[in-house]
């Protein structure tokens, strides 16, 4: 029953316990209606995100074919937009530290332990990365990081991919020089060592990617000083390898232009 005080085979008899009775009556039930409302309460906040998320689609939706913008670019805001109300959604922080840390391990723990910056690292670093990173997204033909910025975060895709550009050619046009494709890292140059960003990154697909902030480079250095000693190194090895990309594009750019 909604009381839970049996079906009457056993019953008060004196006043006080008739009165206690009544009292547990009572309390049951509201303890009863308030899980019940409790459920319905979450149910309703989902149905209400997902009507929210549907409306904001269809209004941008709507903007854009109003001002005579291209198919795709609709196709590629709409797919920006899901993505971005799902990590909105998907937002764990709110939960206890065991929780939150078991759920994002699922989500990122592979994405991040594959990461060539990290190879060699200790997992106590890795899972604090994975405790804190944080998920963005960008439109396809965005441009991330222009040449000579210095990046303050380490941006690492998960879905998409982007593209490192360079200037070469005639009147400087950029020229690709490497495809950024999932597990691939940019912008640690700048998240480690302030450096300039040497070419231009821009997303070359709808891009989802996971980034570590300034603030988290700053805790992580205190906690963990000899890995972010390791993670430079390794920084170092893949700059090396993609300016010796970069070079070689760029000379061969140079080189069409010339024998145009």
């Amino acid at each position: 029953t909604a009381s839970t005080v049996g079906y009457g085979d056993f019953y008060p008899v004196g006043e006080a316990e008739q009165a206690l009775t009544v009292i547990f009556v009572l309390v049951n039930i509201w303890l009863l209606a308030g899980i019940v409302g409790g459920i319905s309460a979450l149910a309703s906040m989902s149905d209400t995100d997902m009507a929210e998320s549907r409306h904001t689609i269809s209004s941008f939706e709507r903007l854009l074919s109003e001002e005579r913008i291209s198919p795709d670019v609709v196709l590629a805001t709409r797919e920006y937009l899901r993505l971005s109300l799902e990590s909105a959604r998907a937002n764990v922080d709110s939960l206890p530290a065991s929780v939150r840390l078991s759920i994002r391990t699922q989500r990122f723990g592979d994405a991040l332990a594959s990461q060539p910056l990290l190879r060699g690292l200790s997992r106590r670093f890795v899972a604090d990365c994975v405790d804190r990173v944080a998920e963005d997204a960008f439109v396809s033909g965005m441009t991330i990081l222009r040449a000579e910025d210095i990046p303050n975060r380490l941006c690492i895709i998960l879905e998409g991919s982007a593209q490192l550009q360079v200037a070469g050619g005639a009147e400087g046009r950029l020229e690709t020089v490497a495809v950024l494709r999932p597990g691939a890292a940019f912008g640690a140059g700048g998240f480690l060592c302030s450096a300039r960003q040497p070419w231009e990154v821009r997303a070359r697909t709808l891009l989802r990617v996971l980034t570590l902030g300034a603030g988290d480079r700053r805790e992580l250095e205190r906690a963990f000083p000899h890995d972010l000693h390791k993670l430079r190194r390794n920084l170092q090895r893949s700059i090396e390898q993609l300016s010796v990309a970069a070079e070689e594009a760029a000379a061969e750019a140079a080189q069409r232009a010339a024998a145009a």
